[in-house]
């Protein structure tokens, strides 16, 4: 019995050390990973290494297509970037994106749909081109407030529109993949 409780004496402390041991983290690199590219029918992008690209459902409508697309890159469902690109509304055509008309448009569109402007329309050159910028809040319809970076830009005649959006505990993510795809924003 004696040799017994020395033997479980010795293999718990021999565990012991084991454990302290393992707790030892390895130093964390600083370094992003790796970029990934999205190409596609005129645009491109490059965004963070560790996003995925999510498969876009339309859904069906017995309506011939727009010509729009629409690209999502991101984390999940509510920590994402997306991309659409479409055909800009003749009654646009020809109209300059920094004027007083069509800020006020976006702006009054966005607060319609339910969103607080926190700032903007901030004027900003995107892919080359004249674009604007908010920044807004608004509720996710599933109980989560999310907060999102909102830019577009006119080429000719295609309009396109970015929308980061993410929740509080993803904000540094979501902001530093936001600000890597509309630096490298390509269109035409």
């Amino acid at each position: 019995m004696w040799r017994r409780l020395v033997l479980i004496v010795v293999l718990g402390s021999g565990l012991t050390g084991c454990r302290e041991r393992a707790i030892v983290e390895p130093p964390r690199s600083t370094a992003h990973p790796a970029s990934n590219t999205l190409r596609a029918d005129g645009v491109s992008f490059v965004y963070p290494g560790d996003w995925v690209r999510f498969d876009v459902q339309e859904p069906a409508s017995p309506q011939p297509p727009t010509g729009s697309a629409q690209y999502v890159v991101g984390l999940d469902d509510l920590n994402n970037v997306t991309v659409v690109s479409s055909p800009v509304p003749s009654a646009s055509a020809g109209a300059s994106i920094w004027s007083d008309q069509v800020k006020s448009q976006f702006s009054g569109t966005f607060e319609a749909q339910g969103m607080r402007v926190q700032s903007g329309p901030d004027e900003v050159v995107l892919a080359g081109q004249r674009g604007l910028r908010w920044r807004v809040v608004m509720p996710s319809g599933v109980g989560y407030i999310l907060e999102s970076t909102l830019a577009v830009v006119f080429n000719s005649n295609t309009e396109y529109f970015v929308r980061c959006q993410h929740t509080l505990a993803r904000r540094d993510e979501i902001d530093h993949g936001c600000e890597e795809v509309l630096v490298s924003l390509r269109v035409g």
